[in-house]
């Protein structure tokens, strides 16, 4: 190896101990951070404004009632109730609140069975209904046949073959 090599080669060696030096007093400091972390700081995360995560409790920032109030997913999808430890939708009044109802008439709390009968903001699934079938019956008036398949591939793209075979049951007869 000559001169120069060996020169690069401690310069880049140099730089790599300098390196970890630095990240391993980051990584002391983030520990000491945390065990010191408080109400205040749960609040100041962005944990805290899209989760819920607002309250401080053995170390941890856990979400809370008055945190899912304060959440994203409160505002956006009327999840606003804790609920098995998680923000989520309990009731109407959870869903009228939120952008989902303001922006896409979304204001009912409704079981969602895709989500193991959890409920979720959504119109009633006969309004649903209804306006979908409206919706194939403008688009090909004169061929009644085709509305159920119209039916089937709009609820394809968010539902469940239950809430199908509900839309269908409201389908007039051929």
């Amino acid at each position: 190896m000559n001169k120069l090599s060996c020169i690069g080669v401690l310069a880049v060696v140099a730089v790599l101990c300098v390196s970890c030096t630095k990240s391993s007093g980051n990584k002391a400091k983030q520990k000491t951070s945390k065990s010191e972390r408080t109400q205040i700081d749960c609040k100041a995360e962005s944990a805290c404004k899209h989760l819920g995560k607002c309250s401080y409790v053995d170390g941890y920032c856990v979400v809370t009632a008055e945190g899912c109030k304060v959440s994203r997913l409160c505002k956006d999808h009327g999840r606003c109730s804790l609920k098995d430890g998680a923000c989520a939708v309990t009731s109407d009044a959870d869903c009228k609140a939120s952008l989902l109802c303001k922006k896409e008439n979304r204001c009912s709390a409704v079981t969602d069975p895709v989500s193991g009968g959890a409920l979720t903001c959504d119109e009633p699934l006969k309004d649903k209904c209804r306006r979908i079938m409206k919706t194939c019956k403008e688009n090909n008036p004169d061929n009644p046949e085709s509305w159920d398949y119209c039916l089937k591939t709009i609820l394809a793209i968010d539902d469940s073959v239950e809430v199908f075979g509900f839309c269908k049951k409201l389908l007039p007869a051929k």
